[in-house]
């Protein structure tokens, strides 16, 4: 899979809100920070992985059933490198990531399907299937943080 700028575009502004570790105050001009303490920037690529470290890996692309569309998910352990994602603030004016505004996210890689990658995140989870841990809609919270790539 070649690793490029992708349209695969979703929501991930219910996921920000519960990494609750990764925010710096709780007013309209808090930004959600990384794992090196700096607000999440525009443009910049970013892994996702659980803030609990035995929790499986970074946050990736899996082909789910052999066919297409992928499904976001992560990789089997923290060994994993995942795929890096990029953060785009609705706002113009935004050039970090705040936990109040809306944003889009999309992962830094194309996949065979020629469609987009993008998924709407309500809750976020984790979901076992067949070895894979797949994200989950609904289900038990997974708290997650943002790493530099």
């Amino acid at each position: 899979m070649k690793i490029m700028k992708t349209m695969g575009i979703f929501s991930l502004l219910a996921c920000l809100l519960m990494a609750t570790s990764s925010l710096s105050q709780s007013d309209e001009t808090s930004a959600v920070l990384d794992t090196a303490g700096n607000p999440l920037q525009r443009g910049q690529e970013y892994y996702i992985k659980p803030a609990i470290t035995d929790s499986g890996g970074r946050f990736t692309l899996i082909n789910r059933n052999g066919s297409c569309p992928f499904y976001v998910g992560q990789e089997n352990t923290d060994l994993g490198s995942g795929l890096p994602v990029v953060f785009s603030p609705f706002a113009g004016e935004d050039n970090t990531v705040k936990p109040h505004r809306d944003f889009t996210v999309a992962f830094a890689a194309v996949t065979v399907c020629g469609q987009s990658t993008g998924f709407d995140c309500g809750k976020v989870g984790g979901l076992r299937e067949n070895g894979k841990i797949l994200m989950a809609l609904d289900g038990s919270v997974l708290p997650l943080v943002f790493e530099k790539a």
